[in-house]
């Protein structure tokens, strides 16, 4: 009986001990990014209605803004945009629901008019992207709409973001955010750190678009 308990025993832990490794190789023990520790290290944006965002452009060296009005955050996000670049372009942008779930390409051309997004976001990144980032430290997305699907990684947490806020002419320079690059450093996103609201602050993308105020 002894001998038979030893051998049991010896069992158990060689089946406990194959548990633990596959508990550890199949599910993560913590999150990349705590957001519960980091969002209050710093500050975060509330999206509104009528809420506007400007944005600098330097599109290889030819600089403008790029302003955007939410208008309906009813079953998705639909805004109005002006540029002014020489054609000041005007247009309005609605992403569905379902772009803003699971869409992995970014739409950044903007031709004016008004264009419906299903598959792709803009000046938003999707709650995958976001979680990704978050849970695995990385993301695929694609900034060319879906023509080529870039990984980028190294998820960090800052919280130095800074822009100007117009209606406290107050700076604000605590700006929670992930930031994230391409293995080779050409591809960079500065993504506010909510899983509600993952604006984007600063994208570069060979030109980059960087926040630099809210209305």
């Amino acid at each position: 009986m002894t001998v038979f308990l030893i051998y049991w025993g010896k069992i158990m832990k060689r089946i406990s001990l194959f548990a633990a490794i596959f508990t550890f190789f199949t599910f993560p023990l913590f999150a990349q990014i705590d957001l519960d520790e980091h969002i209050l290290n710093g500050s975060t944006l509330l999206n509104f209605e009528n809420t506007t965002y400007v944005y600098e452009v330097d599109y290889y060296g030819i600089k403008y803004d790029f302003i955007v009005t939410v208008k309906s955050l009813s079953d998705g996000i639909t805004f109005d945009y002006e540029m002014t670049n020489a054609a000041k372009t005007k247009g309005a942008i609605i992403m569905t629901k379902e772009a803003l779930e699971n869409a992995v390409n970014q739409y950044n051309h903007f031709q004016g008019g008004e264009k419906k997004l299903t598959d792709a976001t803009t000046v938003w990144v999707s709650k995958k992207v976001f979680n990704d980032l978050v849970e695995k430290g990385k993301a695929v997305i694609s900034p060319d709409g879906g023509k080529t699907m870039v990984t980028i990684g190294g998820a960090t947490p800052l919280h130095n973001f800074t822009m100007n806020n117009a209606n406290s002419d107050e700076k604000m320079d605590d700006i929670s955010h992930i930031y994230a690059e391409s293995e080779d450093g050409k591809i960079k996103y500065w993504i506010h750190m909510s899983e509600y609201h993952p604006l984007i602050l600063k994208m570069d993308i060979g030109w980059t678009i960087t926040l630099k105020e809210l209305r």
